[in-house]
């Protein structure tokens, strides 16, 4: 597909990725990272040479690299419970921002989006249109997400996002019951949980 459409192929692709491409007789490795979602990040080291892995893990198993602490990234992650932008917890390691592409070729690197989102407002449609289209776009997400070879499950806080969640994979996974709640918040989640027809597990 990338051989047909080039750096064109990721607008035709969906669903969470980290990939990386080597395409000879070019020297040339495109990579991509689809979504903040996806818990696979592909990571280079800042410098000449640069260097791709799929984990963090696999780029400290290189002598080159140093495992320092990147203490502005530490800052960021105590205060968001996540690093933004490119920086990662060690000093010299970069990651792929989501909806970007790496480009190496001739021994230079590209980083550009390929991806970002349009907030252009639609005023013709009416609130019942916005419901149902929502409504259809969060099934047709989870449904596409709920293809694993591992068991599904999902981690219930009783907030919007992750209750509406556990609601959209009981309606597309009706055999599907497994929740993990946190032992704090048991209270309104239990409430969820019985609503759902879910088995709730408390994890600490």
């Amino acid at each position: 597909m990338y051989q047909e459409r080039g750096l064109d192929v990721f607008n035709h692709l969906n669903g969470m990725y980290a990939f990386a491409l080597w395409g000879p007789p070019k020297t040339k490795v495109a990579a991509s990272e689809r979504s903040r979602g996806s818990q696979t990040a592909i990571l280079r080291r800042a410098g000449a040479d640069n260097l791709l892995r799929l984990e963090i893990k696999a780029l400290l198993s290189v002598p080159a690299i140093s495992n320092s602490l990147n203490m502005g990234a530490l800052a960021n992650y105590l205060t968001f419970l996540w690093v933004p932008g490119e920086e990662t917890l060690v000093s010299g390691v970069l990651k792929l921002e989501p909806g970007h592409y790496l480009l190496w070729e001739q021994g230079r690197v590209t980083v550009k989006p390929w991806f970002e989102l349009s907030y252009e407002p639609e005023h013709g449609r009416t609130e019942a249109r916005w419901v149902d289209e929502v409504k259809s776009t969060v099934l047709g997400a989870t449904r596409r997400q709920l293809v694993a070879d591992v068991p599904l499950g999902a981690f219930l806080s009783g907030g919007l996002d992750s209750s509406s969640l556990v609601a959209s994979m009981r309606q597309v996974f009706p055999t599907g019951r497994f929740a993990h709640t946190p032992p704090d918040q048991r209270l309104v989640t239990s409430q969820l949980s019985r609503a759902l027809t879910t088995i709730l597990t408390p994890c600490v």
